[in-house]
């Protein structure tokens, strides 16, 4: 899982999200993944610039009532105090400002989808498989249950390592494509995007699970990148959203 920390020199005090917290911003505001309460918390403005000012280190240059809702940011566990007086953090922006402005999962209009390759019996038979154990974390464990799944799941050696080509990639995709029509239930992003990219991860292609957002208006959504190319929806969730989580 990234690391969204980075070490900033000559800062003289420290604040990071708390336990269990991703944060992401959009505009200039913040957004806020609580994976143990699997909600997400779009900050206000106020309340962003001082999570913003105090994430850089900058904590000192807070006015009274500033410090006041910072204070209320710590109570609530959505950011801790460091212990070290330099840590910093990296906050995800989308690439193009403009975001999305509307959202439906469109995983056949991926170019992978869309070469025609030609997938096997048991690929799509290991699709449904997947699918369905993700699904399952998903509705039981929720995301702090479908995340550290798939941590483990990524740090598993394959047996063997697969030529990572276009056609192979797109092979599986097309697989639980064919899942998600014999699949009885309706299939969510963040459980299609985690039966796909471990799927690929066993059969030894590095592919990344991606969970992007927005504030205006607001979008939590999951997909699986191949070489940093969508391959299980459009190509512009990736420029249009924060990358809060990546595997």
């Amino acid at each position: 899982m990234s690391d969204q920390r980075h070490a900033t020199p000559g800062s003289r005090f420290g604040v990071a999200p708390g336990p269990g917290m991703y944060l992401a911003a959009d505009r200039g505001e913040l957004i806020v993944l609580d994976v143990k309460r699997d909600r997400y918390l779009a900050l206000d403005t106020r309340a962003s610039h001082v999570a913003r000012t105090a994430l850089r280190g900058n904590i000192a240059y807070l006015s009274q009532e500033q410090q006041l809702i910072l204070n209320a940011l710590l109570r609530q566990g959505l950011l801790v105090r460091t212990p070290t007086a330099n840590a910093a953090f990296y906050l995800p922006v989308p690439p193009d400002p403009r975001g999305v402005s509307s959202y439906s999962w469109m995983p056949y209009r991926s170019r992978a989808a869309q070469l025609g390759a030609t997938s096997k019996m048991l690929d799509v038979v290991r699709s449904v498989r997947t699918l369905h154990l993700a699904e399952t974390i998903r509705r039981r464990l929720g995301i702090a249950g479908l995340l550290t799944w798939l941590t483990e799941r990524r740090a598993v050696r394959p047996r063997r390592k697969r030529r990572a080509h276009e056609q192979a990639v797109a092979a599986v995709v097309r697989a639980h494509l064919w899942a998600r029509s014999l699949y009885p239930w309706q299939v969510h992003c963040l459980s299609g995007s985690a039966g796909l990219v471990t799927h690929l991860w066993h059969l030894g292609i590095m592919a990344e699970f991606v969970i992007g957002v927005q504030k205006y208006p607001f979008i939590a959504h999951a997909w699986v990148e191949f070489n940093c190319e969508v391959i299980n929806d459009r190509v512009e969730v990736s420029s249009g959203l924060a990358r809060i989580v990546s595997i």
